[in-house]
């Protein structure tokens, strides 16, 4: 038993302790101007998706996804799982990272004191997650390249209209995002760490593969990043069969995190679903007669019966709809040059599809014209120049030759060539802003030195180690 004066002592021991700890951050705020301006814009990027949430959270109307993602989300709260709302029939038709994450917050709605509007507490979250983000584009900045770099990219993610406002949309872009930023982190040590990439610790490349996985329990189409991270590695020396052996350890782990869902489709869906059956509908869209490069309901891809028929039609539609895509491509195929080009031109040309979602898609038309004008303009601006200073900074970060500069350019690339495959869209490009904001801080800021420890200068054959 404690007696008051220890207590106290304790106490002031604690605070002194606190204390201590707040006079150090200060002082490395002071000292380095770049970590200080990150933490600035991040500050900055959650106080701009709060307000965003604030005026922009809705309930989302209509079938579209958002909509369906809520739908998902209410019965996942109620202990059914992920099953069609109006039929109670299991599906896999989305891949289940959103419609879960959405679940758990609805959960949390129900339990605690929150306020019962899912759309703005998602925002809400969404929005803490999106200033993590504004964080770890710093932080991956100034580990590939330079303080200022980070610095910079910070307060371009921090602002960029479109990312506050899809902070505040029922779609998965933010938790995207900030998944493939932490996962690209993971993989980077800090300057002054062993040279990139003989510092792969076992627990960083662990890590790595967990977030890698729930990338994919989101994004599925994100899947070519792992080819991406094996070329770097490749170049950088570590010879192929450490990048195999490597490259194995993540994609094992990753697919350690999918086959519960993969192994839960086959128990109640009757059939080998690895990630959702979606697929068809996307093919069929991206390689239908009438297919333009971009999302257009195609009467031909309407066969009978559809995803709320039950979950035996839902698995044989979409393999129904994969084969009949995949035969006219076959007859069709001088049409792709032109049809890959027209998918990457409508992915990358705008990036103001958040307003789109925040209305319902045209259903709740809440925003008077000319805001409407403004926001679109400045989120299209925005891009604009992100994405012509960027493609400046790919060069230059790809110009090196050097692995761990690489994995910029190339997961854009691995990123930007999934909807090559299907159709392009505006959304599809979102997660690789916070890259191409990095690429453009690239190109206007000069590159740090980064110098290993004497002790291990040059040991870039060591083998991971805990």
């Amino acid at each position: 038993m404690t007696t008051p004066a220890a207590d106290a002592t304790a106490s002031r021991g604690r605070g002194r302790g606190l204390s201590d700890a707040c006079a150090s951050v200060v002082r490395t705020l002071r000292t380095d101007r770049a970590l200080a301006v990150v933490v600035t814009a991040t500050i900055v990027g959650l106080v701009l998706r709060v307000v965003s949430a604030a005026i922009a959270a809705r309930a989302p109307k209509g079938l579209f996804d958002p909509a369906r993602y809520a739908g998902y989300a209410r019965v996942i709260a109620d202990g059914q799982g992920m099953v069609e709302p109006l039929t109670g029939q299991p599906t896999a038709y989305y891949p289940p990272g959103y419609p879960w994450f959405l679940g758990i917050i609805q959960w949390g709605i129900d339990h605690t004191p929150l306020p019962d509007d899912l759309a703005l507490v998602t925002a809400l979250v969404q929005a803490v997650l999106g200033a993590a983000s504004v964080a770890l584009i710093g932080t991956l900045g100034r580990r590939i390249h330079s303080p200022a770099a980070g610095a910079v990219a910070a307060v371009v993610v921090a602002l960029m209209p479109n990312l506050v406002l899809h902070s505040s949309t029922v779609l998965g872009e933010t938790l995207t995002i900030a998944l493939l930023l932490a996962f690209l982190v993971a993989l980077v040590p800090p300057p002054g760490h062993r040279p990139w990439p003989a510092g792969m610790g076992r627990r960083r490349l662990a890590t790595a593969g967990v977030l890698l996985g729930l990338v994919l329990l989101v994004r599925p189409v994100t899947a070519g990043v792992l080819v991406a991270v094996a070329v770097c590695w490749w170049i950088s020396g570590i010879g192929w069969r450490r990048t195999a052996t490597w490259t194995g350890v993540l994609l094992g782990i990753a697919v350690l995190c999918i086959v519960p869902w993969t192994v839960r489709n086959a128990i109640r869906m009757d059939a080998l679903v690895p990630l959702s059956t979606n697929s068809g509908d996307n093919l069929c869209i991206g390689h239908g007669p009438s297919a333009t490069g971009s999302f257009r309901l195609d009467e031909d891809c309407a066969i009978q019966g559809n995803v709320v028929d039950g979950t035996a039609v839902e698995v044989s539609s979409d393999r129904e709809k994969t084969d009949l895509a995949l035969s006219r491509w076959r007859r069709g195929w001088r049409d792709e040059p032109g049809l890959t080009v027209n998918r990457l031109r409508f992915t990358v040309e705008r990036d103001d599809d958040a307003l789109r979602a925040l209305q319902s898609y045209g259903l709740d038309p809440w925003l008077d014209d000319g805001a409407e004008t403004v926001l679109s303009r400045a989120s299209n601006g925005a891009w604009f120049v992100v994405g012509l200073v960027g493609l400046v900074g790919l060069v230059k970060l790809s110009w090196t030759g050097e692995g761990q500069r690489l994995l910029v350019p190339l997961t854009v690339l691995s990123v930007l060539a999934a909807p090559l495959l299907t159709f392009g869209d505006p959304r599809f490009k979102v997660p690789v802003v916070p890259l191409m904001a990095l690429a453009a801080a690239v190109a206007v800021t000069r590159r740090s030195v980064l110098r290993p420890p004497p002790s291990v200068e040059g040991d870039q054959g060591a083998t991971p180690r805990t």
